[in-house]
């Protein structure tokens, strides 16, 4: 349950920070959600039991793995879903354009040509 509220409120902000940026709120919100969900996985089904299995984690004891395994795997999922976040709000906005390239002041032809198929706009 606490994993559902989290995502909703991952792909919401992801969202919404993506659309003032310009961006694909599907694409931003996809990416959001699997930056905050892949991590659990891959912590819940490989990393947290393969270091209990080497030692890795001696204070672990079967009493508290459910407890441990929580804690670890929200950190994870949330370490890893602001490092995204950050990214996205690094991007710049489709209306904060690129005027120079090089350092020369002159526009390039992918930056100036609005209709340009080839322009991304991810």
């Amino acid at each position: 349950m606490l994993e559902i509220i989290i995502i909703i409120a991952v792909v919401k902000a992801f969202s919404a920070t993506a659309e003032s940026k310009g961006r694909s709120k599907i694409a931003w919100g996809f990416l959001g959600a699997l930056s905050y969900y892949g991590p659990i996985l891959l912590m819940s089904f490989l990393l947290l039991p393969l270091m209990v299995q080497l030692g890795m984690l001696p204070f672990i004891t079967q009493d508290n793995y459910f407890f441990v395994s929580i804690l670890t795997n929200l950190a994870a999922g949330i370490l890893c879903c602001l490092v995204t976040y950050q990214i996205l709000k690094g991007l710049p906005g489709t209306t904060e354009t690129n005027t120079t390239i090089a350092g020369h002041g002159e526009h390039g032809p992918i930056d100036s040509d609005d209709s340009n198929p080839y322009r991304s706009n991810f």
